[in-house]
């Protein structure tokens, strides 16, 4: 049986193995042999912050009103310290400009199967 603080443990190890997020405009739906975002917006390569508690992990990822403006966002991805992608998740397009920020919050939890 993994312990309470063998989750938490797993967490805080997760989160130090994520580094930055990052938008995109491509719209194909995402499948598991992906290994990036289909069109990537550069100015949207941003580090994220991370949050662990119990065994759960959530990175921000601030997306300033002086970035990626003039972008339709409909993409975004989690990468590791690596440069490889964790997820790439696609929705309804986002047209940026500079009158706002885009803030993405992102939850991994670690869960224990059958006990």
């Amino acid at each position: 049986m993994i312990l309470n603080e063998g989750m938490e443990e797993l967490a805080t190890q997760f989160a130090s193995l994520i580094a930055q997020g990052q938008w995109g405009t491509g719209t194909t739906t995402p499948t598991v042999d992906d290994t990036s975002l289909q069109t990537a917006v550069a100015s949207s390569l941003l580090d994220v912050t991370s949050a662990v508690s119990g065994g759960s992990v959530q990175f921000t990822h601030n997306l300033p009103s002086t970035a990626s403006n003039g972008s339709s966002l409909t993409e975004f991805e989690l990468r590791f310290t690596n440069g490889d992608s964790l997820n790439r998740s696609v929705g309804g397009a986002i047209a940026k400009t500079s009158s706002f920020t885009v803030i993405t919050l992102s939850t991994i939890n670690f869960i224990r199967g059958n006990q």
